[in-house]
């Protein structure tokens, strides 16, 4: 909830309803709206961010093109506990080195995956 009490708020999605309302007219920016990228999802209602998928970290919410999705909490510890991988290192691994990138094993990006898929069976899993 923002500071004002009205919802979570972002200038990024300040600027796409503005953009929703430049090009496909007041009407679609005002009316209800789901919008997202792949990053994360905001519920738009009146031309107000709602609700996002967004959680406490960037790796919350939906899966990047590096980052995780939401995690069960015990699998970090298993990392930590079993593969004596550090903080930092967990870090890398969901913030950097998961995602698109940890599923493909080749490539972050969306558009090269779909380039791909047809030719690799990793890009279209």
């Amino acid at each position: 909830m923002a500071a004002d009490g009205r919802g979570p708020r972002s200038t990024s999605w300040t600027y796409l309803l503005a953009e929703l309302s430049r090009v496909a007219g007041p009407a679609a920016a005002g009316g209800k709206a789901i919008m997202g990228n792949g990053a994360s999802l905001a519920a738009v209602r009146g031309g107000r961010c709602i609700d996002t998928s967004m959680g406490f970290t960037p790796t919350g919410g939906l899966m990047m093109g590096t980052r995780s999705d939401d995690l069960d909490p015990g699998l970090l510890s298993c990392l930590a506990r079993e593969g004596g991988q550090s903080v930092a290192e967990l870090e890398d691994l969901t913030s950097r080195r998961s995602g698109l990138l940890g599923v493909s094993e080749t490539t972050a990006g969306v558009r090269v995956l779909l380039a791909r898929e047809s030719a690799d069976a990793r890009a279209g899993e």
